[in-house]
């Protein structure tokens, strides 16, 4: 996957601004969803161990995104005006950026400033743990040791995480707010792209109703993507 040219990060930041606002056309969504690697959605309260049930890598699509637009009513919060931006940055775009400064994996690379910036304004409960990144860092050893040969895979090499952009936003209507952040991924001469984002919901019932539909969602949509996958699997035999 690759990571787009400063040239035209003004376009991009603008397209994942009304992205994460739950207001992007569906080309520009499907062309935010496909430059991320790894996605991962959560509620502030999620378990260490549970992370495999918030990952909707395969399951975000135009489809489950244009759900969680309606079920969520963030969409509706945006259009009407009552949705507030606490947050919007490209540290790609600020003057004098040094990506060094914004790594924020392996931990003994972090500075100050990250840790907050991977906390919710005025909000503990909203933030980034380190076991989001042994998540994603594990997810891509895994498929890099696996296209490699085994004489020649190295253990001692890990993956390097940057901190790319924030959003943060308070969707008034239904009590919602979420941060979203880009990390970027440098692991054996492949950059990638990845989107992790953690919600809270100050309403009990939509807290409960979104909780389970991240559940449902990605149960449904990987269940429908191992169907068509065997599917495709036997025409390919039968052809």
């Amino acid at each position: 996957m690759t990571l787009h040219c400063k040239c035209d990060q003004t376009a991009w930041n603008e397209r994942y601004f009304n992205f994460h606002r739950m207001v992007c056309s569906p080309k520009e969504s499907l062309q935010c969803i496909k430059s991320f690697k790894y996605s991962l959605f959560m509620p502030s309260e999620y378990q260490d161990d549970e992370l495999h049930l918030f990952d909707a890598t395969p399951t975000l699509n135009l489809f489950t995104y244009y759900l969680l637009v309606l079920v969520s009513f963030t969409g509706l919060s945006s259009l009407l005006g009552i949705t507030s931006t606490l947050d919007r940055r490209d540290l790609n775009l600020k003057e004098g950026y040094n990506e060094e400064h914004y790594c924020v994996w392996p931990k003994d690379k972090r500075r100050k400033e990250c840790e907050e910036l991977m906390k919710g304004t005025d909000m503990p409960m909203i933030e980034i743990r380190d076991s989001i990144f042994h998540y994603i860092e594990r997810r891509i050893c895994q498929k890099s040791s696996g296209k490699m040969k085994k004489k020649d895979r190295v253990t001692s090499d890990r993956p390097i995480f940057r901190l790319k952009r924030r959003f943060e936003y308070k969707f008034h209507l239904v009590g919602i707010q979420v941060i979203m952040l880009h990390f970027s991924s440098q692991y054996r001469g492949v950059e990638d792209l990845h989107l992790v984002e953690v919600f809270h919901v100050n309403n009990y019932v939509l807290h409960i109703i979104l909780g389970k539909l991240t559940y449902f969602l990605n149960y449904f949509c990987l269940y429908l993507h191992q169907i068509f996958s065997k599917r495709e699997k036997k025409q390919t035999k039968v052809g």
